[in-house]
């Protein structure tokens, strides 16, 4: 009897546990029993303990576990756990019953993380931790780890309750931080050292008492892309010793003794997109920061300088500096950095300041670039916008006539005689994975162009009908750059300009071609003239050869490396689509006249009409399944309309009239009420 008794206890036993490894789901509230996990009234009273239950179980069960914890005002406890917790388990989930303003994790002890993950596949969500204060330490450390989710947690959130680091990331790969606050914390709000490819996105990070996201040692390939950095002690983000990162999108307020976004010893990163108005500086490179791209970014009302530059072999393109920066832009010994299409806008005293410069500042692109511009189409090397530029533009290729005096040394010799948003440029930059993008702002990574091989970078869409690159002369050609990371011999590369098919992606040769010459690391080069079509449904392709024994690594994205066509003709990469067949137009000849109603006739009263017969070979017009009365009243309202003809109010010319041609109006909008009578007698017609 007694074994009997015994067997069932230890089956009862077994199923209990079989049943918490199968559950995958344990719960804690600082008033369970400790019990098990299994419901809320057997709840861990410490996340810890719940942690440990879980790694307990791993052995028997790799699968990957949640852990819920209890939120106030829920009736499962306080919300609050005072205790450090270490996570070494991989593919575990923490999260809070219901956010971080009821759940809150205070460090028992100041002197170490408050949470500690060293396990990968780790989700921690949706709580407010404090009190880890002491140097070094921080609400949540991720430590030589990958793959893990830190989302939508308080790390520090007023002046009593933060940490010395909000989120501290050491080693490891593609973590991802996102919709965090980290507010008020000693040191950096997120500290990054020696990681790669992790996302840091959307995070609110302000009032730290250093840098709100600070970049360090050996950090490389990360993405910080839609952060609000806000009154910062220092840098808004701040990064050294590292390469390769992009920050795009990040919105950098109120750093009033320091410069917004600052890099030093910092190679290859791509800024792109980003606000930063109100501090001391915008932008700040120094200390040999290197080869970055800047795009797209706007640098308002700073206190001394929209940027500061003192380093070289940087671009600067398409930026907007402007409104009462005291200088848009303050260089010191620096030397070859190269700006174009951006615009110095209203800013104070006087939009310039050089001092101990080394020379050889390229205040226009190297090479000139094709662009549409008031309706013409012009190939010309691209200076910048200055407010205070009144040369004339005689010629009308928005290039100004007389160049833009900078300094007693330097001077834009191609001054845009207007704002940038006024010059649509076709060019082409290879990025990663074979691809080429028109926009600059890409990720920078290295390129491997193997020995005796090619690498060929398509264009991210087809061409919607055939577009044709002519030239105006035989000295016509596509010009473009290339940037690799050592010295080569340049004629042992040869670019080709081609297409390739959407099927199979094989190059089709025939463009214009050329050879490097001389022996560098940075070369402009332009193609012999030769037009050559891409037809409907192909990619444009630009084949890289290398003849040599060895190797090379080629820089893509971040707009170092591009291309841009001759100027013979202008369309609009993809192409504007042929309009849609009008659907009366029974015989495809055209017109809708007395042949589509004898058409029609002959097709009148059949039903099942439907995709495998072509609905009635094209006479079931309303797609209703019937040839009937619908049909004909379709091909009244499109009666004797020709190739050329729209519907009143198609004012985008697809033959429908919808809120296309709304939005189209909204655009153009003169004040004229007559526009409205074609839209309004007109509207929803079409069925195209």
């Amino acid at each position: 009897m007694k074994a009997h008794v015994n067997y069932l206890l230890f089956l009862s036993f077994s199923l209990v546990f079989y049943n918490s490894l199968s559950a995958k789901t344990l719960y804690v509230a600082d008033h369970g029993s400790n019990t098990g996990g299994l419901t809320w009234e057997t709840a861990f009273t410490t996340i810890q303990a719940a942690v440990n239950a879980a790694v307990a179980g791993s052995a028997s069960d790799p699968n990957a576990v949640t852990i819920i914890v209890g939120s106030s005002g829920t009736g499962h406890g306080s919300g609050i756990y005072i205790e450090n917790i270490s996570v070494s388990l991989a593919h575990l989930t923490i999260e809070s019953e219901s956010g971080p303003l009821q759940t809150f994790i205070q460090a028992k002890s100041n002197s170490t993380h408050a949470v500690s993950i060293t396990g990968n596949f780790v989700t921690f969500r949706s709580f407010s931790i404090y009190g880890a204060t002491s140097n070094n330490a921080a609400a949540i450390a991720l430590i030589g780890v990958n793959s893990c989710t830190i989302e939508n947690n308080r790390c520090g959130w007023d002046s009593t309750n933060k940490n010395y680091r909000g989120i501290f990331l050491t080693g490891g790969a593609n973590n991802t931080l996102q919709k965090n606050l980290c507010f008020y914390n000693t040191n950096a709000g997120i500290y990054l050292t020696g990681t790669t490819g992790n996302r840091i996105l959307s995070n609110d990070v302000s009032f730290s008492g250093q840098s709100g996201i600070t970049v360090q040692v050996g950090s490389t390939r990360n993405l910080l892309f839609n952060n609000i950095l806000e009154a910062n002690h220092i840098h808004g983000i701040e990064i050294d010793d590292s390469d390769l990162n992009t920050l795009q999108s990040n919105t950098c307020l109120s750093h009033q003794d320091y410069a917004a976004i600052s890099l030093s010893n910092a190679k290859y990163h791509v800024i792109s997109q980003n606000l930063c108005t109100s501090n001391s500086r915008g932008l700040e490179l120094i200390s040999a920061a290197n080869y970055n791209t800047i795009t797209g970014n706007y640098f308002e009302n700073n206190a001394l300088y929209g940027i500061e530059l003192r380093s070289s072999r940087n671009q600067f393109i398409g930026n907007i500096i402007r409104g009462n920066n005291t200088y848009g832009i303050y260089c010191y010994e620096s030397e070859q950095n190269t700006l174009t299409r951006n615009q110095f806008d209203d800013n104070t005293a006087t939009a310039f300041l050089y001092y101990r410069m080394a020379g050889g500042e390229n205040w226009h692109s190297q090479t000139p670039f094709t662009y549409l511009y008031s309706d013409a189409v012009f190939s010309c090397k691209m200076g910048n916008y200055y407010s205070p530029y009144d040369g004339s533009d005689l010629d009308g290729n928005g290039i100004g006539d007389t160049p833009f005096l900078l300094s007693a040394l330097f001077q834009d010799s191609f001054p845009l005689a207007d704002s940038g948003a006024n010059y649509k440029v076709q060019a082409w930059y290879p990025a990663s994975e074979g691809l080429m993008t028109m926009e600059p702002n890409q990720p920078g990574q290295w390129q491997t162009i193997p020995a005796g091989g090619s690498v060929i970078f398509l264009s991210d869409t087809p061409a919607l009908g055939e577009i044709n690159f002519d030239v105006l002369s035989s000295e016509d050609g596509w010009n473009g750059q290339i940037l690799f990371n050592t010295t080569v011999s340049g004629s042992t590369f040869q670019i080709q300009i081609g297409y390739a098919d959407a099927a199979e992606g094989l190059f089709v040769a025939g463009g214009p071609s050329a050879k490097l010459s001389g022996s560098a690391n940075f070369f402009q080069f332009k193609t012999s003239g030769a037009a050559f079509a891409v037809p409907a449904g192909n990619f444009l392709a630009v084949q890289i050869t290398n003849s040599s024994s060895a190797g090379r690594q080629m820089y893509v994205g971040g707009g170092w490396t591009y291309i841009t066509p001759p100027a013979g003709a202008w369309e609009a990469w993809p192409g504007t689509p042929p309009p849609p067949a009008n659907p009366a137009d029974l015989n495809d000849d055209g017109w809708v006249n007395i042949k589509d109603l004898a058409f029609l006739s002959l097709q009148w009263g059949m039903d099942n009409c439907g995709a495998e017969n072509q609905y009635c070979q094209t006479a079931d017009i309303d797609h209703s399944g019937t040839v009937g009365l619908g049909d004909l009243q379709l091909l009244a309202i499109f009666w004797l309309m020709g190739p050329d003809d729209l519907l009143g109010g198609d004012f985008n010319s697809d033959f429908r009239v919808n809120l296309d041609d709304w939005v189209w109006l909204s655009s153009q909008w003169t004040g004229d009420l007559n526009q409205l009578i074609p839209l309004c007698e007109n509207w929803l017609k079409g069925v195209f």
